[in-house]
């Protein structure tokens, strides 16, 4: 189903990808909803050149992080960029020391996908060990190249939307997976539009040279996506039947 939550506003003139972008907001572990938003824009775009950016987090939370990665894996076609999740993710396996903050938000949903259950928090090590035998080379090599930004014309697709006073060159890794504190508060200068995930809303935003898709796709079944165009901005939303 598509659904214009409300009108996108008229100072789109800036906008221009060099054609038609599909950016798929956070999944947190909903293959269910992947599947229906890769059929949905299949529908839409009728055979008509797109580019398919999926935002980050695509682990945690939800029940099907492993088959999320599985599906994204074999679709090369997909531009994917990296979340913070996929960052906490890795910074556990490089460090099992680091592994606190994943597995408080959502790293045990994570583990469960790929068959590691009953686990103790205190016992990071025994978890990072069972994880590394069941976590394939090639997952681990999907997510250690991820990029952290993407950029067609004058949209620029970060996850967590990055420092506005910085030109796509100079983002951090903090900024483009966390946040910067100016995001929300100070519109871009150089006449770019960022397409971003990580702020989760009941309903996608497009203001001030920003694009959020967001919409809590893990516990609210509405997965968004923002089908970006020359001047244009509407949604669907890949929802259950």
């Amino acid at each position: 189903m598509a659904w214009l939550f409300k009108p996108p506003p008229p100072a789109l003139a800036e906008l221009d990808p060099g054609g038609i972008v599909y950016a798929i907001g956070d999944l947190h572990g909903r293959a269910d909803l992947l599947d229906r938003a890769l059929a949905l824009i299949a529908a839409d775009r009728a055979e008509a050149p797109a580019q398919i950016v999926c935002l980050g987090d695509y682990i945690d939370r939800g029940p099907d992080s492993a088959a999320v990665l599985a599906r994204l894996m074999a679709e090369p076609a997909l531009i994917c960029l990296k979340g913070n999740h996929e960052a906490m993710l890795l910074d556990f396996l490089d460090d099992p020391g680091q592994g606190a903050r994943w597995l408080q938000n959502g790293g045990i949903e994570t583990l469960a996908s790929f068959g590691v259950t009953g686990v103790d928090l205190r016992e990071t090590l025994a978890i990072h060990t069972a994880l590394t035998a069941v976590l394939s080379g090639a997952v681990k090599g999907f997510l250690s190249r991820l990029p952290t930004l993407w950029q067609s014309g004058t949209l620029l697709c970060i996850h967590a939307g990055g420092n506005p006073g910085a030109s796509p060159a100079a983002q951090t890794d903090r900024d483009t997976l966390w946040g910067h504190r100016a995001f929300f508060r100070t519109p871009r200068q150089d006449g770019l539009w960022v397409a971003h995930g990580h702020w989760a809303r009941k309903t996608p935003v497009v203001e001030d040279g920003r694009i959020g898709v967001d919409t809590g796709a893990w516990h609210s079944n509405h997965l968004t996506i923002a089908r970006i165009a020359p001047g244009n901005v509407r949604f669907l939303v890949a929802e259950l039947e």
